[in-house]
């Protein structure tokens, strides 16, 4: 599956969680993650997010996107 970088982005400045569902029963930008990791694909895992996004890994906290983005390089070995 390509990423939709222009559609992924839409993702980001919207402030409100976007309805539509994929064939898997996903939200686009679920599945936009989901097909990110499965390639490793930094920017595009970080594309997924908002600026202002916060992840809580295993008890750690992770604010904004550029921390986001060493996490994802760091945990899941994207560069």
């Amino acid at each position: 599956m390509l990423l939709d970088k222009a559609n992924t982005q839409s993702h980001r400045r919207s402030n409100v969680m976007p309805t539509e569902a994929t064939p898997t029963g996903l939200t686009a930008v679920v599945a936009d993650y989901i097909a990110a990791v499965n390639a490793f694909d930094t920017d595009a895992i970080v594309a997924t997010f908002a600026p202002d996004a916060y992840v809580n890994d295993a008890r750690r906290e992770i604010n904004g996107v550029d921390a986001i983005r060493r996490w994802v390089e760091k945990e899941i070995g994207c560069s």
